[in-house]
């Protein structure tokens, strides 16, 4: 018996434009929201690994975020 064609997948991603729009309302929700949404978008972190952090993971003088623990 032949099998049906795979249903194609959406794209799972914003445009710029679309990313843009959505980190406008997101500034206007809440500073806070906008931070985890910002941080989301440019790092490519999960979810889970962005709740997982914690203050020792952030580095102001170098501007960066880590997870790694020593």
């Amino acid at each position: 018996m032949p099998k049906k064609p795979a249903k194609r997948k959406k794209d799972n991603f914003y445009t710029k434009d679309e990313l843009e729009t959505f980190l406008n309302g997101a500034r206007d929700a809440g500073m806070m929201k906008y931070t985890l949404f910002r941080l989301l978008a440019f790092s490519g972190m999960r979810i889970g690994e962005l709740i997982a952090l914690e203050w020792s993971d952030v580095d102001f003088v170098s501007q960066s975020v880590s997870s790694f623990h020593k």
